[in-house]
């Protein structure tokens, strides 16, 4: 079975055609929620930024507010923002299965997409956790693995809640989950004895996790910092897998955007060096800018594309290249 390749996109792609989009970073938006509710934030370039989300959330609570008006003011914020761009439609393009960490429209909400999508998975109502949060056409799968706008209980901010949507991939790969209206509980089809890798034509319900650790995995335009400790522990996980399973599991390719006279920060080469030390190729590409550099590696994994979008070929932007 040959392995298939799925694209991890992060927010870089809708920022990178700033201010004319409006994507906001994590700076950004912890900054607008310092100011909103009087609650000083210093040196955001070198803090885990959910430590620092949790530093508001923390003081709203200890002044008697609710802390869940943060979460609305996120989604309000988001909601005006990101909603997709020439980028972020040649990006849906690139493979059947695309996983992001962004809450917004920014890659289902492509002008190739114009109609409403269905989620993947109707018998599974997830509040706060995301692991089958999965919008479908009918041939290509966008999965919200961060939470969803539309969804603000859902949306991934702090430590707190990296915590618990851990304890709930940790149940899912190794114990199971209860659901409502499942007599059984639900479970990774990859772990056990005998792993299913052939789950999404033979299982009725799998999950993003199962996509990221048998595909292999072309992560753009996102940080990666470590306090994404789900992604990197999933990508340890991956690295075990493969070693077990090499001609089941796909690896991980982490594109780098090279710009002219601009060096990369200590912490930026420490995220690239630590995912070598875990078994990722490192995939550095030289660009003038950024837009340029993600025109680049869009071309590297689906050639012609760039072509086809100008000729406004959406139906080869909606068929998946598998």
């Amino acid at each position: 079975m040959a392995i298939k390749n799925t694209v991890l996109l992060g927010n870089g792609i809708t920022r990178s055609l700033e201010p004319t989009f409006g994507g906001l970073s994590w700076e950004d938006i912890l900054n607008k929620l310092s100011e909103r509710f009087s609650v000083p934030v210093y040196d955001l370039n070198q803090k885990p930024l959910p430590l620092v989300f949790e530093k508001i959330r923390l003081q709203l609570i200890r002044d008697g507010k609710d802390p869940n008006e943060l979460i609305k003011d996120v989604a309000q914020l988001l909601s005006k923002s990101g909603l997709g761009n020439r980028l972020t439609d040649i990006y849906s393009g690139l493979a059947r299965n695309i996983l992001t960490t962004n809450y917004n429209r920014s890659v289902d909400g492509g002008v190739g997409y114009k109609h409403p999508f269905t989620p993947k998975f109707q018998k599974v109502s997830e509040k706060y956790h995301s692991l089958f949060r999965a919008k479908t056409d009918g041939k290509k799968v966008f999965w919200k693995i961060h939470g969803d706008v539309e969804k603000p209980s859902s949306m991934l901010l702090g430590y707190n809640q990296y915590a618990k949507y851990m304890g709930q991939v940790k149940d899912y790969l190794y114990k199971g989950i209860q659901f409502a209206h499942m007599n059984e509980p639900v479970r990774s089809p990859l772990m056990g004895k005998k792993p299913n890798f052939n789950f999404e034509k033979n299982c009725e319900l799998y999950s993003w996790v199962d996509v990221f650790l048998k595909d292999q995995i072309h992560i753009i335009g996102l940080g990666l910092d470590f306090s994404e400790i789900i992604l990197w522990w999933l990508i340890s996980e991956k690295a075990s897998l493969q070693a077990q399973h090499p001609s089941n599991i796909g690896g991980i390719s982490y594109y780098s955007i090279e710009l002219p006279n601009k060096i990369k920060s200590v912490s930026q080469q420490c995220i690239r060096t630590m995912l070598s030390d875990l078994g990722a190729r490192i995939v550095e590409v030289q660009a003038d800018d950024y837009v340029d550099g993600y025109l680049q590696i869009a071309e590297m994994l689906r050639p012609g594309i760039e072509a086809k979008y100008h000729y406004d070929d959406f139906s080869f932007l909606k068929k998946s290249p598998d």
